[in-house]
């Protein structure tokens, strides 16, 4: 018997501390009260505005979600409905779902508290929605509204009338519309025909509280009375009204179910919100829509007067009808429309991002087309594709101001949202072990992070089929190719905005679950479709499916969509996974249990747990001595082999079986074996063998597969948050816990606010061996900056500290050395007014994506800073977009762009106003090897020229610059311009 090696005191050590983990967990249970924060980030005040967010808890903290209530600043009491969405396995509440209306003044930030537990209860609302549910129709009041959905006609709304004292005080109720028509035309087989919805099969009251109801519509879409003419196109309306509001959030979702319909071509497709008819003789309206520089006006007097908006690419939208002509880049998605009755707003969230699509205004009411008849091409609607849109609809007495109308549409952009304690979402445990953002513990992991968060956020695709997912690309992954999401990337984004509490992550994950809802599951088959140009080519096997992020998404936003696509998903995995050709290797036994167990937990529905207990009978019986499953290949790779033991231990952990604990040993022993991984894909099981077993040869492979992870994240530029990440983020807790990670002495313990890329006066990035900051340090303080230098392995580096006068006041050497990253502190201890220079340097050492040297630079007090690049190199991998100024002189900005290789190339110029005024937008095929240079200009008015130009580049570097100053910030707040 092989003799077992003895730990070392510092191995000992570290087993000691991971004992500790446990008590934060012990000590949040007995907590009774959780700090919620909402922030108002759209610039505009909001009354009685609709919330809704979910909240976890620790299992068995609350038992019931009536036990809830919810205080304002001062200890007031707000109205709030409180559902439990998800519990845990012991019966007490996992997730709730909170409802309650909040004013906030713009920009500002209000600070509430939940207080639960036994003794607590909330007090009757004042203001309720109603729901009347009858035999033939839903009627829904929400005080200012009222409106009927009819059970027998395909009217969507009908009666839609405005309440006296509400909604611009009326002094009578007043109908102000009729309802919505939706229609679509075919191209193809059948061009010109106009198909129209059938009366709905179902219409049921989802939801039904005092704050927020939902009424779910369904039915067929058909070209004439007999179901038998229709294609197979359902419809799916969900109608949300919220107590005290005057509008109603739609979401409208149409799915191709055509038994024989392989593909269906459509022409258009789109909405009429159709307004009560006026009392006078000739009807008389005017109609606003938004712009990204003005809003585009213009009266129709007449039925042959209109007003049109056609964005039909990206970049480009053109405004025609009545007298208008002009045209802008992005629109932001609305329209309003006004006669004696009153006013209509119609908006569309994530409008020019899912382009084509048009607005349209008459005297007959205003319109979208969701896919416009103008669009170059017909739209290829797949067997078991679906598409969702979400809709406002907002109503008034009066007639709707421009300003009102863009300030109700942009809250509807960026709905308010609840946002719990970093730590508390971590310590309750419903994604799994998660450690809050800390980069004085994971420098490398924490930069590298944030940096690729913003890339993919920077590089999401766009489109109708492409919102929402990523380019792909390359010879290993197909030609053209999309990511449908690879490694679930929305579960990656959703565990990243817990940890940080950074929105971004929170709003990038809504696009990608949607997406994935939408148009990466057949939802004719009921299967995942796999990486593909078209996202819907290849059929996933158990590689490749995922379910977490759709869940988590349903249970933070209450967005039934993406729970309803994880319940089909695991529908059909339920069946699959107990077919032995299903799992021919080790990544699809481990994603097939990551995948269903989810959904089990969800819903408990027995049926999930049965199939895994069978296929897992099965493997169980199959695994040898050396954790080698008896299926058709011998993968002797390690990430192969760490997948599936993480999917063992979730089963493990699901159900306290402990030959499944066995065999997740055994699998994850036989990866010690394997060439090192290098993508963290084994971290989460690793961590957990450690626990289970104290052998310390796991902490060492733990230690060397977390830091070989790092250093290959240098040379993609950022830690990819898809497979690199995945599970990686759930080993973090145990690096710190048993002393792979230490805090040192002089932290400066940012918060993610603080350290956010677009913060710009903490945290810097250089994605390049050599440059130069320029601090203006305020208010007397000495300047104390820590430098980390990461791939030390490459070479020797110096950083260098000057003082406003020119003289070397710190200095710093790193030695080429066989370790990730180098830490030191540069200070100056005398602190003077003006200008301070850090100049880094390291011989350059490219990568196949950048270079392997980079740095970061942090300090604990607010200071602006710039940096510059030899050449401009590098900086198209800082993220998430630069802030500069024109020189003295110039009248336009030109760029000089080149981009090598396939994919998306990109750039948008955005003046000091923020909005977009030149976009560069080309792709590139796969076999294409060139090297293209690309020209964006702008003239610079002569008011502008002393306001903040920012510039974002994908995949495209900055080569020339003209009339540009070449000092480059991360954020507005921390540019200055060092030469004066």
């Amino acid at each position: 018997m092989k003799a077992r090696r003895k730990p070392a005191p510092a191995v000992l050590g570290r087993v000691l501390a991971c004992a500790l983990w446990w008590v934060s967990l012990a000590a949040l249970q007995a907590a009774s009260s959780v700090p919620l924060e909402i922030r108002e980030d759209a610039g505009v005040r909001r009354e009685h505005e609709p919330v809704t967010s979910g909240v976890p808890f620790p299992m068995g903290a609350l038992k019931d979600a009536a036990q809830i209530r919810l205080l304002d600043e001062r200890g007031q009491e707000i109205p709030l409905q409180a559902k439990a969405s998800a519990t845990w396995r012991d019966g007490s509440v996992k997730w709730v779902l909170l409802d309650f209306p909040l004013d906030a003044e713009a920009n500002a930030t209000r600070h509430l508290a939940i207080e639960f537990g036994e003794g607590v209860s909330r007090s009757a609302p004042r203001e309720t929605v109603r729901v009347e549910d009858t035999a033939t129709a839903i009627e829904v009041s929400t005080g200012p509204l009222r409106f009927t959905i009819p059970k027998t006609n395909a009217a969507v709304m009908q009666s839609v009338r405005l309440a006296p004292g509400s909604a611009g005080s009326p002094a009578r109720e007043v109908l102000v519309a009729d309802g919505l028509e939706l229609a679509l035309g075919l191209a193809g087989p059948q061009p010109g025909k106009s198909l129209r919805p059938l009366p709905p099969t179902e219409v049921k009251v989802e939801e039904s509280g005092p704050e927020r109801a939902v009424v779910r519509i369904s039915g067929w879409l058909a070209g004439g009375d007999a179901p038998a003419a229709q294609p197979g196109l359902q419809y799916l309306w969900r109608l949300q009204a919220c107590a005290g509001a005057a509008s109603v959030r739609a979401q409208l979702t149409l799915i191709n179910l055509g038994a024989s319909n392989r593909l269906t071509l459509v022409s258009s497709y789109g909405l009429k919100l159709v307004p009560a008819r006026s009392g006078s003789a000739a009807p008389s309206a005017d109609a606003i829509i938004g712009g990204d520089r003005q809003v585009h006006r213009a009266a129709l007097p007449d039925a042959g007067a209109a007003l049109e908006l056609r964005q039909l690419a990206e970049g480009e939208y053109q405004v025609r009808g009545s007298g208008t002509n002009a045209g802008g880049i992005r629109a932001p998605g609305w329209i309003a429309w006004n006669n004696d009755r009153g006013g209509l707003l119609l908006a569309v969230r994530d409008f020019w991002q899912q382009f084509p699509k048009a607005l349209r205004a008459d005297a007959g009411g205003p319109s979208v087309e969701l896919y416009p008849a103008a669009a170059p091409e017909p739209l290829d609607w797949d067997q078991g594709l679906a598409k969702t849109h979400e809709l406002l609809l907002d109503f008034d007495a009066r007639k709707i101001a421009p300003e009102a109308a863009a300030a109700r549409a942009a809250a509807f952009e960026h709905p308010l949202f609840a946002l719990a304690p970093s730590e508390w979402y971590c310590a309750s445990k419903v994604f799994g072990d998660l450690a809050p953002f800390d980069f004085d513990l994971f420098p490398d992991y924490e930069t590298l992070v944030e940096a690729g968060g913003d890339k993919f956020i920077q590089s999401m695709a766009t489109g109708i089929r492409n919102w929402g997912d990523f380019y792909y690309g390359g010879p290993y992954k197909g030609k053209n190719s999309f990511m449908d999401l690879e490694y679930d990337v929305p579960h990656n984004f959703l565990a990243q905005f817990a940890r940080t509490g950074q929105r971004k992550y929170l709003d990038a994950a809504r696009r990608m679950a949607r997406h994935q809802a939408d148009i990466d599951v057949n939802h004719f088959t009921g299967w995942q479709w796999k990486h593909s140009p078209r996202h819907t080519e290849i059929q996933a096997e158990f590689g490749h499916t995922f379910t977490r992020g759709l869940l988590e998404h349903y249970f933070l936003t209450g967005d039934r969509r993406t729970l309803e696509a994880a319940v089909e998903l695991g529908d059909f995995f339920a069946k699959d996974f107990q077919k032995p050709s299903a799992l021919g290797n080790e990544r699809q036994i481990g994603w097939g249990l990551i995948s269903l167990l989810p959904v089990y937990e969800a819903t408990w529905d027995p049926r999930y747990l049965q199939a895994v207990k069978a296929t897992l009978d099965r493997l169980i019986a199959g695994l040898d001595a050396r954790g080698h499953f008896n299926i058709r290949w011998d993968n002797r790779i390690a990430f192969m082999s760490g997948i599936a033991a993480t999917g063992l231990i979730y089963v493990h952990r699901a159900t306290g079986d402990d030959r499944v604990a066995d065999a997740a040993l055994r699998v994850i022993r036989r990866a010690k074996g394997f060439y090192p991984e290098y993508m963290g894909r084994t971290l989460e099981a690793l961590a957990w063998a450690f626990q289970r077993t104290r052998d310390p040869e796991y902490l060492d492979l733990l230690k060397l597969t977390y830091e070989t992870s790092q250093a290959r994240g240098l040379a993609w530029r950022t830690m990819d948050l898809g497979a690199a990440t995945i599970f990686t983020v759930h080993a973090l807790p145990w690096l710190e816990q048993c002393g792979l990670a230490q805090r040192p002495a002089d932290a400066p313990r940012l918060t993610p606010d603080q350290f956010a890329s677009e913060n710009g006066l903490y945290a810097h990035h250089l994605p390049h061996s050599e440059g130069e900051f320029y601090f203006r340090p305020s208010g007397g303080q000495p300047l104390k900056l820590v430098v980390i230098r990461k791939g030390a392995w490459k070479g020797p580096g110096e950083a260098t500290l000057l003082d406003p006068s020119g003289a070397v006041v710190a200095r710093a050497d790193f030695p080429a050395e066989a370790v990730v990253l180098q830490r030191r502190v540069l200070t100056a201890t005398s602190a003077q007014p003006g200008t301070y220079l850090l100049k880094l340097r390291s011989p350059a050492v490219p990568s196949d994506h950048g270079s392997w040297i980079t740095w970061d630079v942090v300090t604990a007090q607010p200071t602006p800073t710039v940096l510059m690049t030899p050449r401009f190199e590098g900086l198209q991998y800082v993220t998430p977009r630069l802030f500069t100024v024109p020189k003295a002189d110039a009248s336009a900005i030109e760029l000089t762009l080149v981009g090598e290789g396939e994919g998306f190339k990109k750039a948008v110029l955005c003046d000091p106003d923020g909005r977009a005024v030149a976009t560069l937008a080309r792709f590139v095929d796969l076999a294409d090897k060139g090297r293209y240079e690309y020209k964006l200009s702008a003239p610079v008015p002569a008011v502008q020229r002393d306001g903040l130009w920012s510039l974002a580049l994908q995949d495209v570097s900055l080569s020339e610059a003209k009339g540009l100053a070449p000092y480059f910030a991360t954020s507005p707040q921390a540019f200055f311009r060092p030469d004066r």
